[in-house]
């Protein structure tokens, strides 16, 4: 997450990874259902974006295995284009990404992020969360007095 401080309406964010062990019945439709994404700064536990994705007319999809968002013209939060594929039954590969959003600077370096296929709750368990955290692999940085959240 880029330009996190004011003026508001220039945030950016790029998130990507792999999800595995999502349920594959039943199956998902981002194009009926959208998805959300969510990113939380756990101490203070604040929500850093929160964007629910409606399903409808930016998402095309080949039917099996790839499910596109593009919306540059009213992304919801800033989101702009979502990409979700997969080759192996319960396994995604994504990629979202956004920019003009109004995205908060985080305080600590926990996060965690989200994104729900099923959404807005994801009763059936088909939604990816990484942690970060310095106690894992993965983690995160702020840099720039808090105008920038880099996490790997």
């Amino acid at each position: 997450m880029t330009k996190l401080l004011p003026p508001p309406g220039a945030s950016r964010v790029k998130f990507k990874g792999t999800t595995s062990g999502v349920p594959t019945s039943p199956s998902i439709n981002p194009v009926a259902n959208g998805v959300r994404f969510v990113v939380t700064d756990v101490s203070p536990r604040a929500t850093l974006l929160d964007a629910v994705i409606p399903g409808g007319s930016a998402w095309v999809s080949n039917g099996k295995s790839l499910w596109l968002y593009r919306n540059k013209t009213a992304p919801v939060a800033g989101i702009s284009k979502i990409v979700l594929k997969s080759s192996v039954p319960g396994q995604f590969k994504f990629v979202v990404t956004g920019r003009n959003g109004s995205y908060l600077a985080p305080t600590g370096t926990t996060v965690i992020a989200d994104l729900v296929l099923d959404p807005p709750l994801a009763v059936n368990g088909q939604c990816g969360e990484a942690i970060y955290q310095a106690s894992t692999a993965q983690t995160c940085r702020v840099l720039g007095g808090g105008a920038e959240l880099l996490c790997k």
